[in-house]
């Protein structure tokens, strides 16, 4: 039996498939308005999930550090995609993601 596709994994693709595109865009293309508009579209949508995970959520801490564990582990990756050196100090939006939580 198959289940059927709940609300938030819905918002999940559409935030995904923004990222990506923004990403890609930047990545292939340069700096675009279309893909950088098309793009913002994602934080809105995953901060939503976000909410929305933490009210789900058994354990607040336990997301919490999944978030903390995940900002960590891709900081290095988003620094040398944007600034070819894995110690700038900018962070990336997932750390925002672990303060709010």
């Amino acid at each position: 039996m198959r289940t059927p596709f709940r609300s938030s994994d819905i918002i999940k693709t559409i935030a995904l498939a923004s990222m990506i595109f923004d990403h890609a865009g930047y990545a292939l293309v340069g700096i675009s308005p279309m893909c950088q508009m098309l793009g913002r579209l994602a934080f809105p949508l995953f901060v939503h999930e976000i909410a929305v995970g933490m009210q789900r959520t058994s354990n607040r801490s336990r997301y919490a550090f999944r978030l903390l564990l995940l900002a960590v582990f891709s900081q290095p990756i988003y620094s040398i995609f944007l600034f070819r050196d894995p110690w700038v100090p900018y962070l990336n939006t997932i750390w925002t993601f672990f303060f709010a939580v």
